[in-house]
């Protein structure tokens, strides 16, 4: 059977059972490859209900119980179960409105230099959403631009990467390349595999004609300053390992964020007191830095 298989969709859950039940129905709706194609669920639930419910109601997906080491390290077990010739890791809170499975398996076909690409998200208002971001450090005053760019549906291959939201890539690339960085919890994963992926010569691609629809955020439940300080640690990583300077790019951040805080001050104090927190977070690392002679 493993050799009929040649797209294999891995889905990492986290407490988000009724959005992962309406993913998998569209997936059943728009499947256009039949039993070429094959499903995994990943779960990093703390509980067993996903499993347990999936096991007894879904028999066809591969359910996968898995300790929360973080979203690349559950898409690498995922993979390592996986069967395709080619992968797409898909978020639980996406919703397909039409057939890609094809496009995608013809595309990969054609061109053998493609390891990676992505299609447009959609928000729940069917408009256009960010489908991929640039892989250099950027904070608050640039991330504005950044989702201007992508809803405009422009993709640079050479400094920006795909969406993990939902990321079709070549199973071989992907071994190649040493899969997702499992030190990276969640953030800069996909900038980081970008990466990987075109010092192999592999290229990365868009294509903004097809659709899947993102709920974003809708499995997130933390806080601005809880979800920003967790990007901000990955960031750290991420600079460190290709050589970027974090430390200058973390000032500039300290003095924007300083400013928000006063100008939120009067206005929204739940929110200032959000930015209040990643103040002391930066006012924190950067003197540990400063400690250490970075």
């Amino acid at each position: 059977m493993s050799e009929a298989i040649s797209l294999s969709v891995i889905i990492v859950s986290y407490h988000c059972r009724a959005l992962l039940e309406d993913c998998l129905k569209s997936i059943d709706h728009y499947n256009d490859i039949g039993d070429a194609l094959e499903v995994i669920v990943v779960d990093n639930s703390v509980d067993n209900d996903t499993v347990d419910w999936l096991r007894a109601a879904r028999p066809d997906v591969k359910a996968v119980k898995n300790e929360n080491k973080g979203f690349g390290e559950a898409n690498n077990v995922g993979a390592r179960l996986a069967s395709g010739r080619y992968l797409l890791f898909l978020n639980p809170d996406t919703l397909l409105v039409e057939p890609v499975f094809r496009f995608a398996l013809e595309n990969f076909e054609r061109d053998p230099k493609l390891g990676c690409f992505g299609v447009q998200l959609l928000d729940g208002e069917g408009r256009r959403g960010p489908s991929s971001g640039f892989r250099m450090p950027m904070g608050f005053a640039r991330i504005t631009l950044c989702r201007l760019i992508t809803k405009a549906g422009l993709f640079f291959p050479s400094f920006m990467y795909v969406s993990g939201a939902d990321c079709f890539i070549r199973a071989e690339a992907f071994r190649r390349c040493g899969m997702f960085d499992e030190n990276i919890f969640m953030y800069c994963e996909e900038a980081d595999l970008a990466n990987r992926l075109n010092r192999l010569g592999y290229r990365l691609g868009f294509f903004p004609e097809k659709h899947i629809v993102h709920l974003e955020g809708k499995t997130q439940e933390s806080g601005l300053a809880e979800k920003y300080i967790r990007e901000m640690r990955s960031r750290k990583y991420y600079c460190e390992k290709y050589g970027e300077a974090f430390s200058r790019w973390g000032r500039r951040e300290l003095r924007y964020c300083r400013f928000k805080r006063f100008l939120l001050r009067s206005r929204d104090p739940e929110r200032s007191r959000e930015y209040a927190r990643i103040v002391a977070f930066w006012e924190d690392t950067l003197r540990q830095e400063g400690e250490k002679g970075c």
